[in-house]
């Protein structure tokens, strides 16, 4: 369709619309760089965050993995005591574990125990043994007659808590009994998966295992069994985690899945699922069972990453790109000005060049620019050419030591002759010499020569008028030849 605007009028639209185009172009331009920092910006925020989090976890894991391994040796100490004894009594058991200090040195074991494995015929011995040697209420559980019972013989401390359990034929239990068929099997510590202790069924009920070691019997057959320590997993947790410290919520389940009847340990029951900005999930094998370990960072963990910078380098971009769209706009506003004004200087410039050009040209007298820096020289008029009766192209080629006389004036060489006219010059003196050249055909020209230094931003120009004084001296020097005789 036509444009029903006035041709100057179309024409000042359209160079509107592409003055706004520098203006667009900057203003996309430093908000796509603003979002790429502040993008990796972000990304490096996150990263350190993530490195510090897996360290976290690294840590928690080297640190649960001595925990249990410590606590396995405490039953392999066990083990040697029967190993090493002809007979161990309770009062000998009790002065063991003592001496292993549970309380500071394995605060997650909730007792040291030793179960002692026998056969029906072996029953009623083994009670006999235990209501003589002090525990007269001593009966097995669950009661009836069974071909192999592995019973609670030995446990400390010596607490309420610990002497209900003991008589608890624990190979009744499916658990527990899986557990010790694994650590008959492989003779290494095997652990139970989540079960309730016996000493717990009648109050507080916590998620706990128990750590199994093999005590191979004599060699008469007797008194083989079982050490073991029981552990409740919130006590373990609570004391190995501190997540307060970390910063780190951890949930633990028994197995590879997350089952309610699994759930082992959490931290912070209230952390909502799929809040955390760094989660982590893992499977971590002891024992012969394996965990399910869930960690999510907490708010206090998440704010060692929110140092405001990454917003502070958006908010900077931002305002530097809406500035610098800003005098992208003030100089296209004043485009059209500028360059109205740029073309009037280059013509007005043009125009005086070409006046100077006109007056050099039809000056009377020769005159050539010479540069200093560089001894050449880089302009002449046609007096130039007949003075040094050269062509301009070849004057512009040479230096001024080609047209220097030989033989010295005033006691100077040409070329100290010419060092100090052109520092005379250079220092801004208007210098007038008489001195003698020599053209390209090797003829000697006497000269007055004016020196006059051009302004020049980067170079040094020196503007050289000659006038040819030849003929005139060579008068004066006859009218003194005449005067004498």
């Amino acid at each position: 369709m036509p444009s029903d605007l006035h041709p100057a009028a179309n024409d000042t639209l359209q160079r509107s619309r592409g003055g706004m185009r520098p203006v667009l172009l900057t203003l996309v331009c430093g908000l796509a760089i603003t979002l790429t920092v502040w993008q990796h910006s972000r990304m490096e925020v996150e990263r350190h965050l993530r490195l510090e989090f897996d360290a976290e976890l690294a840590k928690f894991r080297t640190d649960l993995n001595s925990h249990l391994t410590g606590n396995a040796r405490a039953l392999r100490a066990a083990t040697a005591l029967f190993n090493a004894s002809d007979e161990v009594t309770r009062k000998g058991w009790a002065d063991f574990v003592r001496s292993l200090r549970l309380e500071k040195d394995f605060p997650a074991m909730q007792a040291l125990a030793f179960a002692r494995d026998v056969d029906d015929a072996g029953l009623d011995a083994l009670v006999r043994e235990m209501r003589s040697g002090g525990v007269t209420d001593f009966s097995p559980r669950p009661p009836g007659r069974r071909e192999r019972y592995v019973i609670n013989v030995f446990t400390a401390p010596n607490d309420d808590g610990n002497r209900r359990a003991l008589g608890y034929d624990m190979w009744q239990d499916a658990e527990r009994r899986a557990a010790m068929h694994r650590a008959l099997a492989s003779g290494e510590p095997s652990i139970t998966g989540r079960i309730t202790l016996k000493i717990d069924e009648q109050g507080r009920q916590m998620p706990a295992f128990i750590m199994y070691l093999r005590v191979p019997p004599r060699a008469d057959g007797s008194h083989g069994g079982f050490v073991l320590s029981p552990f409740r997993m919130p006590v373990l947790m609570d004391d190995l985690f501190q997540s307060a410290q970390r910063g780190i919520a951890l949930t633990v389940h028994d197995g590879d899945t997350r089952r309610v009847e699994a759930l082992y340990y959490q931290s912070h029951a209230t952390l909502a699922e799929g809040k955390a900005r760094l989660t982590h999930s893992e499977s971590f094998s002891f024992g012969g069972r394996s965990w399910r370990l869930d960690f999510a960072s907490l708010p206090e963990f998440d704010a060692r990453g929110d140092d405001g910078h990454p917003l502070q380098l958006l908010i900077g971009g931002i305002v530097s790109s809406l500035l610098a769209a800003f005098a992208a706009w003030v100089l296209s506003t004043r485009r059209d000005h500028a360059l109205g004004l740029a073309r009037d200087m280059t013509r007005s410039l043009r125009e005086t060049e070409a006046r100077l050009r006109v007056l050099i040209d039809h000056a009377p007298d020769p005159i050539v620019v010479y540069d200093a820096d560089t001894d050449r020289f880089v302009d002449a008029n046609p007096q130039a050419e007949a003075l040094f009766a050269c062509s301009r192209e070849d004057l512009l080629a040479s230096s001024a030591a080609r047209f220097y006389p030989p033989g010295n004036y005033d006691g100077m060489s040409a070329a100290e002759n010419a060092g100090e006219m052109l520092q005379r010059a250079m220092s801004g003196e208007q210098a007038l010499f008489d001195r003698t050249l020599r053209n390209a055909r090797g003829e000697l020209v006497r000269c007055e020569m004016r020196l006059v230094r051009l302004p020049a931003a980067d170079r040094r120009l020196v503007r050289v008028s000659f006038i040819d004084i030849t003929q005139r001296k060579r008068i004066e020097a006859d009218l003194q030849v005449a005067a004498i005789t």
